[in-house]
């Protein structure tokens, strides 16, 4: 199913800005690989945002999920599964990796969280996770 943008701008709207339209790098018109790739990733971008329209417009059809709402609790899921693997890799990096462990300090720069939250952002769920990750290589 292709969206009509008509059909509701609330699914265009949500759309832009759940994928962003990228800006030109400098120089692009004189650089052809760089005007062929930008064009490329405009048209992910597009896509994207057809596939995002079609999938919240199904939703609301089927279910009269409210289009915003069904948009916010995705990027709440993607978001709480962005800090799972933070906290997952940190536990590696702290518990997990041999011979000797990664110090708070490059973990709390690459992390962007504080030294003394690097020390307490994991858990032994964590642990356990970046163990089964290493092991189920």
């Amino acid at each position: 199913m292709t969206t009509d943008h008509a059909f509701h701008p609330l699914l265009a709207d949500i759309a832009a800005i759940a994928h962003p339209r990228p800006e030109p790098p400098a120089g692009i018109a004189g650089d052809p690989a760089a005007a062929e790739t930008y064009t490329a990733a405009l048209a992910e971008i597009s896509a994207r945002r057809t596939s995002l329209m079609d999938e919240l417009a199904a939703a609301w059809h089927a279910r009269d999920a409210d289009p915003l709402l069904s948009a916010l609790a995705g990027a709440r899921a993607r978001k709480e599964r962005a800090e799972a693997e933070i906290r997952a890799l940190v536990a590696y990096g702290r518990e997990v990796v041999r011979p000797r462990s990664y110090t708070l300090t490059s973990l709390a720069e690459a992390s962007g969280m504080s030294f003394s939250g690097v020390r307490t952002v994991y858990g032994d769920a964590d642990v356990r996770a970046a163990r089964a990750g290493r092991e189920g290589k």
